[in-house]
């Protein structure tokens, strides 16, 4: 049986990543109570057993400011019989001191994971024993206690990609014809669930008229949004489907959408999610949504939270972003704001707020630049440099 004495870290990936890589039988995790949670120690376990069905485990606790009773503790953790390894990754300075001193002094295997090599070695010898797994959004969250509880959109097919970029693009430089017909649709379509839409061309909403953009709803039936328009003094047509409808009644998911398959483009990106809804107390039996973010990646086993804004952001986008990044990522926790405004030029304080709290802000010059996949990309790369040694 293979036995690992793990050191507990705050940080998600240096617990996660040694256990799923190097596949134990048996984890022994070494943690402070005084300074962590049983419960947190637990939920990496959990996590872990996602993968390793028949992984088992133990708790240790120690002082860990006491070098020699984490010597002590962890000497008397390595059994008799079975191979053991100590993982050197995470827990701190004496933790790792430790471990090296039990492990040169009983002759046993240290292994230390490489992320940003994506490699795990053997301490002593610099040995690659094996390749590091990918963690998902997913493992983070069951190692936070946590749950997706879905999607608050409807995901799209990858055979209508083409039409939302075109559709996305089209709204960037024509906003105010999406503006008049997102409310337009929103106020004649409260409450119905036909995807058939007939309706007078001017409603009056708070005493001002309003009507949809003949362009704009031309142009949505040209990318296949909609079929069979009339125009005239009654606007006639019909949604091609549910997915249809609900874009086009919701005004701020077309900036979604776009960061979401601008995204999908991205190599090394293993997950990413569209309007994911987390509850943050999955252990407690009851589904509750206590956050809704706009979209999240993972890239290098990373998880960034990226907040889409198809207006001017204010302080609580920022607020959001850094409760979401800092809940899950721990202090390594990364974000973005995407907001359709000119933040940056205007050098506003919410802007300001972001950067000095290591949120990497993308704006409208970014959007319309025609080469926002790469701005992404390389933003997305600015953000895990730092962390993983680029």
């Amino acid at each position: 049986m293979l036995v690992q004495i793990e050191y507990y870290d705050s940080d998600v990936l240096t617990n996660l990543i040694s256990i799923l890589s190097m596949k134990p039988d048996k984890v022994i995790f070494v943690y402070d109570k005084d300074v962590f949670s049983k419960s947190s120690v637990e939920n990496i376990y959990r996590a872990a057993k996602v993968h390793l069905e028949n992984l088992k485990y133990e708790l240790h606790s120690v002082d860990s400011d006491n070098l020699e009773a984490i010597c002590n503790v962890t000497q008397q953790l390595v059994p008799i019989h079975d191979e053991c390894i100590i993982d050197l990754t995470g827990g701190g300075d004496l933790m790792t001191i430790a471990g090296y001193q039990i492990g040169q002094r009983l002759n046993l295997k240290m292994i230390y994971a490489d992320i940003r090599k994506n490699k795990i070695l053997e301490v002593v010898t610099g040995r690659i024993l094996c390749n590091t797994v990918k963690l998902t959004i997913e493992d983070y969250l069951t190692a936070k206690g946590a749950a997706f509880l879905g999607n608050s959109h409807l995901q799209p097919k990858k055979e209508e990609y083409k039409n939302i970029l075109l559709m996305a693009n089209y709204i960037f430089h024509n906003l105010s014809k999406w503006q008049k017909t997102c409310k337009y649709n929103q106020v004649t379509l409260s409450g119905k669930t036909s995807l058939r839409f007939y309706n007078r061309k001017q409603i009056k909403i708070n005493g001002q008229i309003v009507s949809p953009d003949p362009d704009f709803l031309r142009y949505s039936e040209k990318l296949g949004f909609i079929k069979e328009l009339k125009l005239g003094k009654i606007i006639d047509y019909t949604f091609t489907s549910e997915l249809a409808k609900q874009y086009l009644t919701t005004y701020g998911i077309w900036l979604e959408l776009y960061v979401y398959l601008q995204s999908l483009k991205i190599r090394g990106i293993s997950d990413v999610r569209l309007g994911a809804m987390i509850d943050w107390n999955a252990l407690d039996g009851i589904p509750n949504v206590g956050n809704e973010i706009d979209v999240v990646i993972s890239k290098d086993s990373r998880p960034i939270f990226i907040s889409c804004k198809l207006t001017n952001a204010n302080a609580a986008a920022v607020n959001e972003i850094i409760v979401n990044m800092r809940r899950v990522g721990g202090p390594r926790g990364k974000g973005i704001l995407v907001t359709f405004s000119d933040i940056k030029k205007d050098n506003t304080g919410v802007y300001q707020r972001a950067v000095s709290t290591g949120i990497k802000v993308l704006d409208r010059s970014d959007i319309l630049s025609g080469e926002f996949g790469d701005r992404l990309k390389n933003t997305i790369d600015e953000v895990l440099a730092k962390d993983i040694g680029m």
